[in-house]
């Protein structure tokens, strides 16, 4: 296989494969396991994921240095002061990344707080508190104590399925893991949920290769 493979050796006993944005092969596995059969077991996912990687690049490649909000690619330009655009064709201008940053966070945070409210109210459940962050793994999680965690790059996916990410762990409140019983209760008040998570892999993507958002990420 004519890629960079690149081992990433645990404690675990979990063999996991994901495919890097920059087309490296990246296997998770326990120190005693050899890989190479399980790449040969997984050669035709990969290979689908790289035509996957191909899509985007001949599709999205030429945004990569603008940014991506609420799934639309905005310009950038440096000014003063840092604002966001108020419609799916304006401008984002900012200062610093760092000054950027903080508006993101500002403006998610204020989303975030009516959202869980509305979504927590129709699941009888009521979170410990709110956290965002810039996770590298997850659009969000739910900890064993109540804590939602959202990632600020929740922010580039078009609205509505943002949204469905906010439901989606306000439902483990209730349900902790993915069982028959949680997708039943997101089915029963999302019943696209199913295209949204096919959106959110690719919208994953364009994160990873996004210019802007990388520098975010790394503040």
């Amino acid at each position: 296989m004519d890629h960079l493979i690149r081992e990433v050796r645990t404690s675990g006993r979990t063999l996991r494969l994901q495919i890097l944005p920059d087309r490296t092969i990246l296997v998770i596995a326990p120190h005693d396991v050899d890989i190479e059969p399980f790449i040969r077991e997984k050669r035709g996912w990969i290979e689908k994921k790289l035509r996957e990687l191909t899509h985007i690049e001949e599709h999205y490649g030429k945004f990569d240095d603008m940014f991506l909000l609420d799934g639309c690619f905005h310009s950038v330009t440096c000014a003063p002061a840092c604002s966001l655009p108020r419609s799916n064709s304006g401008v984002v201008t900012y200062d610093t990344p760092g000054h950027l940053k903080q508006l993101l966070t500002t403006s998610l945070r204020t989303e975030l707080e009516e959202k869980v409210l509305r979504f927590s109210t129709h699941c009888g459940m009521k979170p410990h508190g709110i956290c965002i962050r810039t996770q590298r793994t997850k659009w969000g999680s739910c900890s064993g104590h109540g804590m939602l965690n959202f990632n600020l790059a929740l922010l580039a996916l078009p609205p509505p399925v943002r949204d469905y990410v906010i439901f989606h762990e306000v439902v483990h409140l209730r349900e902790r893991n993915h069982s028959p019983t949680f997708r039943d209760i997101l089915a029963s008040y999302w019943p696209e949920y199913k295209a949204h998570e096919h959106l959110l892999k690719t919208y994953w993507l364009l994160v990873e290769r996004n210019s802007i958002w990388k520098v975010l990420r790394s503040l």
